[in-house]
């Protein structure tokens, strides 16, 4: 029978104060017809890209896990019974007094079962994971960020029929991951014309992260896309500046500007006085 797990939440922050124990429930739905036993695995990652991608590391981290439901304590496995739910509490225990700062985890619910004719091994046959994010430190730090890079493309932009993109990096230069929640505010004449809404990635401590919006704000789930002010526009100077709505102190270049003006009309203009100059210059040339 095919691996079939669902399992939310998809991703987790959790802020500790030192010594601090926290529990986190899973929601766990078995998708097939038969029982399935799992166990809980967990895996220390580090970012890899300004993307959010992520490189596992073999350090098992600062942090013991532990499923801490009534029914199941010192247990490392449990089963699911066919097309059924199941809410599993894992315990998040720090293993030392004396660390600070950001450590990020996987935690999987994986599935196993015997090697053939070595009952003493086992193999994974499938697993679902979900990202845990962990803070361990004062509470109400403050985040601080710096704007690396904002720039807009492309170069010339024809106010008629050329979008502009708005491509980015911001830095988290303190020691707390955040969420980079906000808009990019868009203004011709002082004038707000657009606002993009930002994706709210998260940036991790020490990384950069690319600038990245969502397409509709009000959609239940709506789609991470590039930040793009879209065609047609009124010919001006315009100005995009990086708001963030959470409590972040963004340092750097935050806003940058840009003329759009209708190159293709004044293109078709000259183009069309080139045609009427040359078909002026054919008909005295044919008077002689």
């Amino acid at each position: 029978m095919p691996f079939s797990v669902s399992l939310s939440p998809p991703k987790s922050e959790i802020v500790l104060a030192n010594h601090q124990v926290a529990t986190k429930a899973f929601n766990l739905q078995n998708n097939s017809s038969s029982p399935i036993v799992l166990r809980l695995d967990t895996k220390q990652w580090v970012a890899s890209d300004t993307q959010g991608g992520v490189s596992f590391i073999a350090d098992p981290g600062p942090f013991q896990f532990s499923i801490t439901n009534a029914d199941l304590k010192d247990q490392t496995t449990f089963s699911i019974p066919p097309n059924s739910e199941k809410q599993i509490v894992v315990g998040i225990k720090p293993t030392s007094n004396n660390i600070q700062g950001d450590f990020y985890y996987t935690v999987f619910f994986s599935q196993s079962q015997e090697i053939e004719n070595n009952p003493n091994t086992t193999q994974s046959t499938g697993n679902v994971g979900s990202h845990l994010l962990l803070h361990l430190g004062p509470v109400g730090e403050k985040n601080t960020a710096e704007v690396t890079t904002i720039s807009l493309s492309p170069t010339f932009s024809d106010s008629i029929s050329t979008n502009v993109t708005i491509s980015g990096l911001v830095k988290n230069t303190g020691n707390k991951f955040f969420n980079l929640k906000g808009y990019i505010d868009i203004k011709k004449d002082n004038q707000t014309v657009k606002q993009l809404v930002l994706a709210g990635d998260t940036v991790l401590s020490g990384q950069s992260r690319t600038i990245r919006c969502i397409d509709n704000p009000t959609a239940k789930e709506p789609h991470v896309v590039p930040c793009i002010l879209y065609s047609p526009n009124q010919p001006g100077l315009y100005t995009f500046t990086l708001v963030t709505t959470e409590d972040t102190i963004l340092s750097g270049s935050t806003t940058a500007t840009k003329l759009l003006f209708p190159y293709i009309l004044l293109m078709g203009f000259f183009l069309v006085a080139s045609i009427g100059f040359l078909f002026y210059k054919k008909t005295l040339l044919d008077r002689k």
